[in-house]
């Protein structure tokens, strides 16, 4: 079974031995190469799975969520927060 680096690339030198024997088309070679190349990038995510994860402890819980200032009125029209922009290639209001 191709579980690591290495029995990839013993198989990816047997690929090699094959074609350079003629005892495998181009195109077999071609997608064989392909399929241990698709394998080797799936490596780093496979040993991030299998490594524990130091900070499971956490839990969110909904309670601990920052939530937003409620206390604090909404600027309006007439507040001195409020400004309205207008270039001189807008159309009048």
């Amino acid at each position: 079974m191709l579980d690591n680096a290495s029995d990839m690339q013993s198989v990816l030198g047997k690929i090699f031995l094959l074609l350079a024997q003629g005892r495998l088309t181009t195109k077999r070679a071609a997608v064989l190469t392909y399929i241990v190349q698709q394998l080797l990038r799936t490596l780093p995510a496979i040993d991030r799975e299998d490594q524990p994860i130091e900070d499971a402890h956490i839990v969110v819980e909904p309670g601990n969520i920052p939530r937003p200032h409620r206390d604090s009125a909404i600027p309006s029209p007439a507040s001195p927060l409020h400004i309205e922009s207008r270039s001189e290639y807008d159309a009048p209001r």
